[in-house]
């Protein structure tokens, strides 16, 4: 009979071990391939890894959430200078059309300069009616309520020449927005503002013309227009600017939110080539167990493996 001697036998047993977690080494690195993930179930990811994991998730929900919502308010910012642009249009055309009667060498027509005077004071109003995702722009926080009464029929001049905004149905609660953990942008204009107070009264200064064929009327409209166009100016800069400061923050947000989608990434998904270059010298150490045990005891790798 022959005996083996413990050595060897404790021996062959280490190198049947060892093989065995070499191969499954193996097994999960060629699975981590095929999947092109860390890990195949949350609970392999170490703690730490994973309450960053957590973390990194939960920002940039939050993040891609104000990114949509500023996005947003980007298109609302451009859809107030589209309309402040569409008035300093009709701006131009009215003092052109004042200036002209005013400058008249004849008799004007005091009803068709009334009728024109009208027509004005409705394009404005259709301009601060606009409405954008749902709701009326020029009406403050009740973006529900249509913001001008009846402005063409009643002026918002009073008899102590005070002008008014009487014509105003929203609110002066302007809404703001939070853009960024820092910045709170304070971005509604309402159709109650001065320049829009003003831009009606010239008009309706005009239509005073109409009925009393006073040119002081025409000259105070004249003068009005003239403040109306510093005070359009005034909100294009306004609106510039805040579109400025918006851009800048959807920039870093959408830099920021990619840099966190890549190390949210890099924590549960591989880099093929590298993972290749680690399964390499796995496969010569499993081989090398394999000969080593073979000579040892002239067995297959197949007995190994059933």
């Amino acid at each position: 009979m022959t005996t083996i001697p413990i050595s060897t036998m404790a021996s062959h047993k280490n190198m049947i071990k060892a093989a065995a977690n070499t191969f499954e080494s193996i097994k999960k690195i060629d699975t981590q391939i095929e999947t092109g993930k860390e890990y195949q179930n949350f609970s392999e990811i170490k703690p730490d890894a994973l309450k960053l994991l957590n973390d990194l998730t939960n920002k940039l929900n939050t993040d891609e959430n104000r990114l949509k919502n500023n996005k947003f308010l980007a298109s609302k910012l451009g859809e107030y200078e589209n309309t402040i642009q569409r008035l300093q249009e009709v701006l131009i055309e009215g003092i052109n059309f004042i200036q002209t009667t005013l400058n008249s060498p004849g008799k004007i027509n005091t009803a068709v300069v009334g009728e024109v005077s009208t027509q004005f004071i409705n394009e404005i109003k259709g301009f601060l009616t606009n409405s954008f995702g749902g709701g009326y722009l020029f009406s403050g926080s009740k973006t529900d309520i249509y913001p001008i009464s009846d402005i063409a029929n009643i002026s918002n001049i009073m008899p102590d020449g005070t002008i008014t905004p009487n014509y105003y149905l929203g609110d002066d609660i302007t809404p703001t927005q939070q853009i960024s953990d820092t910045i709170n942008l304070d971005y509604a204009i309402t159709a109650d503002n001065v320049v829009f107070q003003q831009f009606f009264a010239a008009f309706h200064y005009a239509k005073q013309f109409a009925s009393t064929g006073d040119k002081k009327n025409l000259t105070e409209s004249l003068r009005l227009l003239n403040e109306v166009t510093d005070g359009l100016n005034a909100l294009m800069t306004a609106l510039g600017s805040n579109s400025a400061i918006l851009n800048r923050v959807i920039e870093d947000e959408e830099s920021s939110i990619k840099t966190n989608q890549e190390i949210a990434s890099s924590i549960i998904q591989i880099d093929p080539t590298f993972k290749y270059t680690e399964l390499a010298p796995k496969i010569e150490k499993l081989q090398a167990i394999f000969m080593l045990t073979k000579k040892a005891s002239e067995m297959f790798i197949g007995d190994y493996l059933r």
